[in-house]
């Protein structure tokens, strides 16, 4: 006897009514582009590209469901269904709010089922496959548990491995906070400037003990965050938010007078630090995942790194130059920024738009006339401030 599983009439109505009101106006965009747009072509393909896709949706809001029979799982979409044999699901992995079917033949692809609190009895389905078939994250991590307490690079016996696991883990717990706080710390260091130079010595040196401790650690730690409960900490926040901060503050404060001059210093510093992670990393569990992650913040690190050394200690003479401004504008997005377009100085030949900071922003108008300071830099990398 078949089983289906649709979903609720609330969230159906409200998948519909959107759908159909995004059409709606991909619609009027449509009209209105034939009858004014430059680029007629491009937004009809565009906006028939995008009402195909939402018409889609609706097909699969109507279609969509799950069936149980006496011996498989079948799953309804828009324009097809797919079917999994009991007998050929491996188990069965949490992700978020769904839950995903793994097939034993990994060349099938895996079975989605969604979120089940939009499911007519979902909680109903959920049990019956929590039950019926295996938790294979619970069983990653007994394999990952078991590899871990029998790894004697961990420590010598059963007792002496469990104790080091746990203080490992408690060590990345703390050194993950102190990611954190350096982050916020390196972005709000100008409300305290008593302590300039404080949170950029931390955001310059912090990654660099974060590395040390993993690549003495790194049987046990790691540095992908796979989502999942693991036996092994993971590094991944600190790491990225001390670094990242770090790149963040060197944005928002500092400009090279010409990008190109900080090529050379950032892709040696990037190839050394790269190349003392490699040949100091040794073979653990994830390894080549690690490589990689460690790789991507070698790179990232370098440019943040170089920028914020030779800029935050520059201690040369600033040369001045006035320039007028041109033109004001504000771009909005998931951060504001605001730009001068200032006049010809110095070293620029052209008017240019130049981003600054808000208070600079606001300090001026159409007309006035600013003072770029430009300086050599600690790295011979010139660079430059609009006040």
């Amino acid at each position: 006897m078949e089983q289906e599983f649709i979903v609720k009439k609330g969230w159906k109505i409200f998948g519909y009514a959107f759908c159909v009101a995004i059409v709606v106006i991909l619609l009027y965009f449509l009209v209105d582009a034939v009858l004014s747009s430059s680029n007629v072509l491009l937004w009809i393909a565009i906006n028939l590209v995008s009402i195909l896709l939402f018409g889609c949706g609706i097909l699969a809001i109507y279609r969509g469901k799950i069936v149980l029979s006496s011996d498989a799982i079948i799953e309804y979409r828009a324009f097809r269904q797919k079917k999994l044999l009991f007998s050929d699901i491996k188990g069965f992995r949490i992700q978020d709010v769904m839950i995903v079917l793994e097939p034993k033949d990994r060349s099938k692809s895996r079975m989605v089922v969604g979120n089940i609190n939009y499911t007519i009895n979902g909680p109903q389905l959920a049990e019956f496959l929590v039950n019926k078939f295996k938790d294979l994250d619970l069983s990653d991590y007994n394999e990952e548990l078991s590899e871990a307490f029998n790894n004697p690079a961990i420590g010598e016996n059963l007792e002496d491995r469990e104790r080091r696991i746990k203080d490992v883990r408690k060590v990345v717990r703390l050194l993950n906070v102190g990611g954190f706080f350096i982050f916020l710390w390196l972005l709000l260091y100008p409300l305290f400037p008593h302590f300039y130079f404080l949170p950029i010595i931390l955001g310059l040196l912090y990654p660099l003990i974060l590395m040390f401790y993993f690549l003495t650690h790194q049987q046990i730690v790691t540095l992908l965050d796979s989502g999942k409960k693991s036996v092994h900490p993971n590094l991944t926040m600190a790491l990225y938010l001390a670094a990242g901060g770090l790149g963040l503050r060197l944005i928002l404060q500092y400009q090279a007078l010409n990008a190109a001059d900080c090529i050379m210093p950032t892709a040696l510093l990037a190839v050394v630090l790269s190349l003392l992670f490699v040949l100091l990393s040794r073979p653990s569990r994830a390894r080549m995942s690690n490589l990689w992650v460690g790789l991507f913040f070698c790179v990232v690190y370098a440019i943040a790194s170089t920028g914020m050394v030779n800029c935050a200690f520059d201690w040369s003479r600033p040369t001045q130059y006035k320039a007028r401004v041109l033109d004001r504008s504000i771009t909005t997005g998931k951060s504001t920024t605001y730009y001068l377009k200032l006049s010809a100085w110095g070293p620029r030949k052209e008017s240019e738009d130049e981003s600054v900071p808000k208070s600079v922003y606001y300090s001026v108008k159409k007309g006035d006339w600013v003072t770029v300071y430009v300086k050599k830099g600690y790295l011979n990398i010139p660079w430059y401030v609009v006040e």
